[in-house]
């Protein structure tokens, strides 16, 4: 509330003299439960572990641990303590590798999961750039739709996914990235091809190929759909925005596509790409991951270089209707 001061919180812990040493020690009598078998993995004396022990126990006045003649066993004081030291430990590991990173010129391994819009247009040679400058950083990329892009960074397979901005994410973090436009896309000869923009009741007409059951994407215009009262009619699943739009220029039906992954397609394809009159028709992608500060050095510097690009401009691609002009012109000279 306004005008009371904020309450200020007093760091307690170096009253009580915590020293990395005696927690390491502290830890290694835990894991090895014997004082002596922490002095030997430690390359200490066993009195000197005893001693440091003890003198911890004194100040925190409580027993960390249950000393028996066969070793030592952790009291639950002692088990809350270990517990936390294992983040500690973590975090003071991950600081270390982050320093030589900065010694030595980042290196390290980051997997990465992405969606098939964020893998379009110029993403490969952003990946590229990005090892270019860091070649001791080895990625790991595999495409997934967003659902299981944001459960495998939550379980912790992926350490950054790279989503539709679409989809929930509960306690992930999530950084905005770029925002693309959705576009319809149908074969070049279609009536279609020739507006200028489209309607999904135009387009629901037509058999749609589309991405995988599961994707953001098409849970997107099923719904669309629903809201119209028109049933959707899904021919083909694909893999694939290529194998879509390959689909789509041999005739098997149309397609709803972000306009990025459209656009780095083949342009010998025989495609319409035309503009998605959609109040739904942006497309927002997005980065995300468990928590910047349990990130190593190297996906942060990822995560920092891709939102350092300049965003990718969605862009009609019109290659198919100029093509039918010169082929009809073609035709008749």
């Amino acid at each position: 509330m306004s005008g009371e001061n904020p309450v200020v919180l007093r760091s307690v812990w170096p009253s009580i003299g915590f020293d990395l040493v005696t927690l390491r020690l502290l830890t290694a009598a835990a894991e090895e439960s014997s004082f002596a078998g922490a002095a030997a993995r430690e390359n200490i004396s066993l009195s000197a572990v005893s001693r440091r022990i003890t003198d911890l126990e004194a100040r925190l006045g409580i027993a960390l641990f249950n000393r028996h003649d066969r070793g030592v066993t952790l009291t639950a004081a002692g088990e809350a303590l270990i517990e936390h030291l294992r983040d500690v430990f973590v975090r003071f590991e991950r600081m270390v590798l982050d320093m030589e990173g900065f010694r030595k010129g980042a290196r390290g391994r980051v997997r990465v999961h992405t969606h098939m819009s964020a893998a379009s247009s110029t993403f490969p040679t952003t990946l590229a750039d990005f090892l270019n400058r860091h070649p001791a950083i080895e990625l790991e990329l595999e495409e997934h739709v967003s659902l299981d892009i944001v459960h495998a960074v939550r379980i912790g397979t992926a350490d950054i996914g790279l989503i539709s901005g679409r989809v929930p994410t509960k306690d992930l973090e999530v950084l905005p990235w770029h925002e693309d436009e959705l576009i319809g896309v149908v074969p070049c000869d279609h009536p279609l091809a020739q507006r200028d923009s489209v309607t999904l009741a135009d387009m629901a007409r037509e058999p749609f190929i589309v991405i995988q059951r599961d994707s953001a994407l098409i849970n997107l215009y099923r719904e669309q759909l629903r809201i119209l009262g028109i049933t959707f009619r899904d021919r083909i699943h694909a893999a694939s925005s290529a194998s879509i739009c390959k689909m789509v220029s041999a005739g098997l039906g149309v397609a709803i596509l972000p306009s990025s992954s459209v656009n780095a397609q083949d342009p010998s394809l025989r495609i319409a790409a035309i503009t998605l009159d959609e109040s739904w028709s942006s497309w927002p992608l997005a980065i995300c991951y468990q928590n910047r500060e349990n990130l190593s050095m190297a996906a942060r510097l990822f995560v920092d270089f891709l939102l350092a690009q300049p965003p990718v401009q969605p862009a009609v691609n019109r290659f198919a209707r100029s093509r039918l002009a010169d082929e009809s012109g073609a035709a008749t000279s």
